[in-house]
């Protein structure tokens, strides 16, 4: 399901998957870990000025949440997450994804960073 899943998105943001691996055995000395896929990807940019980077970037700097802004139903659940484990002790559930908000909301992103409005995102 997992490799459906990453098929699935590569097809809604045309992009190719150049590497990969799905381990599903894993041990690390304090016991078994989760099933792993590792994604390996490529993307070209046009002009290298045009970037941005992980960390803030400057003094002054605004943080904006693109995408899904409410509370609301499914879009805060922390289903699947590191957090519902460590915090809570849960392993359960799945993320909600919509595949058609995300490549709106990663589009806007990538206007806003050629555009020179967005100097960093995460």
């Amino acid at each position: 399901q997992a490799v459906a899943g990453i098929k699935k998105a590569c097809e809604a943001f045309d992009i190719p998957v150049i590497s990969g691996n799905v381990s599903l055995y894993n041990e690390a000395p304090g016991g078994a870990i989760y099933p792993t896929p590792v994604i390996g990807a490529l993307g070209l940019l046009d002009d290298v000025r045009k970037h941005a980077s992980a960390g803030f970037v400057g003094d002054g700097d605004v943080v904006y949440l693109l995408g899904v802004t409410s509370l609301d139903g499914d879009a805060s659940t922390l289903a699947g997450s590191e957090y519902l484990d460590v915090f809570i002790g849960k392993v359960e559930g799945q993320p909600v994804l919509d595949l058609d908000l995300e490549v709106k909301t990663q589009q806007a992103c990538r206007d806003g960073i050629v555009a020179g409005v967005v100097r960093s995102a995460h």
